[in-house]
């Protein structure tokens, strides 16, 4: 299969097909081989690049990088070896994040490095479908700290509901 990139306001979506095998996945083929259940799953791996701020996570008074216009349409297509259109896969990206790896600085100041590149720092909102309640007698802060929605201790995964309930923590 072929999957060509696709560029949309400097950001590029690519696809890589990754196959596991002899591992447990929770999706796959499963057969048995001289005795041991084997499993092989083929994923399609899709990674985002564009915008980022890596090397400016040290300075406090970072350049501006380019902010891209949102929400985007991504299609790609995947083709066979005759170039035929075989499949397709599609999303809305809504929201780009950058990250500075580096948060031992007071919210104030992590607040102005990120004005700095011409972003802003992230709420809740953007990253959870959570919502910020008092726990245990403890006050809420809101924007820093948040309970599911559910009322479990676990995100609710859905699509539209920010990017650990859509992506989950192992991003």
């Amino acid at each position: 299969m072929i999957w060509e990139p696709v560029t949309h306001e400097g950001i590029t979506a690519t696809v890589k097909l990754v196959t596991k095998r002899g591992e447990y996945w929770a999706y796959g083929k499963w057969w048995e081989e001289e005795g041991k259940i084997i499993s092989t799953v083929t994923l399609m791996r899709v990674t985002l690049t564009g915008s980022e701020a890596f090397s400016q996570r040290h300075n406090s008074y970072p350049s501006r990088i380019t902010v891209p216009r949102l929400p985007q349409i991504f299609e790609l297509v995947g083709r066979n070896r005759h170039g035929e259109e075989v499949i397709k896969y599609g999303f809305v990206l809504q929201k780009w994040f950058v990250t500075r790896v580096h948060g031992t600085e007071s919210r104030r100041l992590q607040e102005a490095w990120c004005n700095g590149l011409g972003y802003r720092l992230s709420r809740v909102k953007d990253l959870t479908n959570a919502v910020c309640v008092e726990r245990n007698g403890l006050r809420c802060e809101p924007g820093l700290s948040a309970a599911p929605s559910s009322n479990r201790d676990i995100v609710d995964r859905r699509i539209g509901a920010g990017m650990i309930g859509e992506w989950g923590d192992a991003i």
